[in-house]
């Protein structure tokens, strides 16, 4: 999906990585892999969604990434991913927030959740460079810019390990730069 360029391919291969993850956990429920690649899947997708879509996908992720920290609380990636997902709802305007509350409301999420989970996945795996980023920009994003913009650079200061490690090095420099 990340390699495709056109939208409706990059959709029709997200699903089928959605459905395939979701076999996976049909057949392994207790596999911390199988419910990771559900809430990766699933959030790989949201860019696409409309807002019903989106709503409903919230609690799919979490779901998800709720079983890989409970059937595996050293996973780093589960921690990253559930950082993610309170980073992103942290982040909803208040009027986005309104219109889900129409539709069943939005779960209560914060930065320091998400920061406490982005700490959680580096003691777990100081080797990759996405927790430190992650970690940085919410940081950032919490008005603590000092400690951010330092974790951001040991970020981008690491080898690139990871297929999306380019990605993630870039958006890191884009922000550094709009703290200057």
């Amino acid at each position: 999906m990340i390699d495709e360029t056109d939208r409706t391919s990059k959709v029709h291969l997200g699903n089928e990585a959605v459905e395939y993850a979701k076999r996976a956990v049909a057949i392994s429920p207790k596999n911390p892999d199988a419910q990771l690649a559900v809430a990766i899947s699933v959030g790989k997708l949201q860019p696409f969604e409309d807002y019903q879509q989106k709503f409903d996908s919230v609690h799919v992720i979490k779901d998800a990434v709720d079983r890989v920290t409970e059937l595996d609380p050293n996973n780093d990636l589960g921690w990253h991913v559930l950082g993610r997902w309170y980073q992103g709802l942290a982040e909803v305007d208040p009027l986005h927030r309104a219109l889900a509350q129409q539709m069943g409301g939005l779960p209560p999420a914060t930065f320091q959740q998400a920061a406490t989970c982005f700490e959680k996945a580096i003691q777990l795996n100081p080797h990759r460079l996405m927790h430190y980023i992650a970690l940085g920009t919410v940081y950032v994003e919490m008005g603590r810019k000092d400690e951010g913009r330092h974790l951001i650079e040991k970020g981008l200061a690491m080898e690139n390990t990871e297929k999306e490690d380019p990605q993630l090095k870039h958006d890191g420099a884009e922000l550094l730069e709009k703290l200057k």
